[in-house]
């Protein structure tokens, strides 16, 4: 019985394939007459070139309903036409922004299909005016652990784009931002990068309406920096050090990465609160001073300070003297015994605090010594001028 079902299957499979053929060979000789409905026809305007020379411009085309179409001939010529069938828009007679009625023409080949039903014979287009308009150019670079040794310099050599396109999508533009993978940067040098569009939140324009744009893409040069961190110190102008002392509460950065191209003698970055921050109320914002030797992005170059600005008063304190060092069995006579030294302090320095004193390991029993004073002061105090004592062994 096995040997038999395997003898059919051949004729089986043979009779399956000529009835595949002649019912191709009968549809297609006899080639008979067909309708078919093409839906989602391409859509092409004309006359847009026109209005872009009276400044408009269609816009939101992608809310244009959908255009459908049926045709009628024989099945071979349907077939080769499914093609040649889309629709135009004729714009070329609006002069005006706002919403028009424009007639819709549907294109075939006539010579071998009938155009027998149509969806809509004519359209709603939005049109606006054209607007110029320069954008500044934003960089923004990636950066991951491949590379978080070295800073980059990353600058845009055009500082604007002109963009050209409908009035409600060019006004929305608020930059050109470039994004660069510094990842695949490792020595200095210029790329050109292409760029988007985005509004005042950050969030990408859709430039469907856009018609236009200066530069296709946006030149930007690289330079490479190691990286090294700075402690960050605040400290008071050279001016306003004369009359005033600088307490900081409190400061958002006190480390901050700098790039550089050589080892480097500086080791702290500074910024100066100077005689335009007087009136600050106790919190400001300052630049931090960057050394032409150093790389700092700019993002990073603003640090915010709340602080205490505290006039200083100039006093007179009047300090016992310490001799240090004294040989033993010897005692130090000094005139005089008491020294008066001149200070620039906040009123509520600690005064009590300030001491006088000398080396004395030098002195002879022979004869009196000039010897400089070695006045310690807290750190809020500021010595005026230098002192000194006569000295000797005893």
């Amino acid at each position: 019985m096995k040997n038999v079902k395997n003898h059919k299957l051949p004729l089986k499979i043979l009779s399956t394939l000529i009835a595949i053929i002649l019912w191709f060979a009968i549809t297609y000789t006899e080639d008979p007459a067909v309708n078919q409905l093409i839906s989602n026809l391409d859509t092409t305007f004309m006359g847009d070139d026109l209005l872009s020379t009276r400044g408009l411009v269609v816009v939101n085309t992608e809310n244009l309903p959908a255009l459908s179409a049926t045709i009628r001939g024989n099945r071979s010529n349907v077939i080769s036409s499914l093609g040649a069938v889309y629709a135009s828009i004729d714009v070329s007679g609006i002069t005006q922004p706002g919403s028009h009625d424009v007639p819709v023409q549907y294109n075939y080949p006539k010579e071998y299909v009938q155009l027998t039903k149509t969806k809509a014979s004519s359209v709603s287009v939005d049109v606006e005016k054209i607007l110029s308009r320069q954008v500044p150019v934003k960089i923004e670079s990636i950066v991951n652990e491949r590379n978080d040794q070295q800073l980059y310099k990353l600058q845009s050599l055009e500082s604007h784009v002109t963009i050209l396109g409908a009035q409600s999508t060019v006004t929305e533009i608020a930059y050109a931002g470039v994004t660069v993978d510094t990842t695949e940067i490792s020595v200095d040098g210029t790329m050109n990068y292409s760029y988007k569009l985005y509004d005042g939140e950050d969030k990408l324009i859709d430039e469907s309406n856009i018609t236009s744009k200066s530069h296709p893409t946006i030149p930007v040069n690289a330079v490479v920096f190691d990286k090294t961190e700075l402690p960050v110190e605040v400290v008071l102008s050279d001016k306003l050090k004369k009359n005033y002392i600088l307490n900081i509460k409190k400061q958002s950065v006190t480390k901050l990465n700098a790039g550089i191209k050589e080892p480097i003698e500086q080791n702290v970055l500074y910024a100066t609160f100077d005689e335009e921050h007087l009136d600050s109320n106790g919190n400001v914002t300052l630049k931090i001073d960057t050394p032409e030797h150093l790389y700092i992005p700019d993002d990073a170059l603003n640090i915010s300070v709340e602080y205490e600005l505290l006039p200083k008063i100039q006093k007179e304190v009047e300090l016992s003297i310490q001799a240090k060092n004294v040989p033993e069995g010897k005692t130090v006579t000094t005139v005089p015994s008491k020294v008066r030294i001149t200070v620039m302090a906040p009123a509520d320095a600690a005064f009590n605090k300030i001491s006088a004193s000398f080396d004395a390991s030098k002195l002879t029993t022979e004869q009196e010594k000039n010897v400089a004073l070695d006045i310690t002061v807290p750190e809020n105090i500021e010595i005026i001028g230098t002192y000194s004592v006569s000295a000797k062994l005893n």
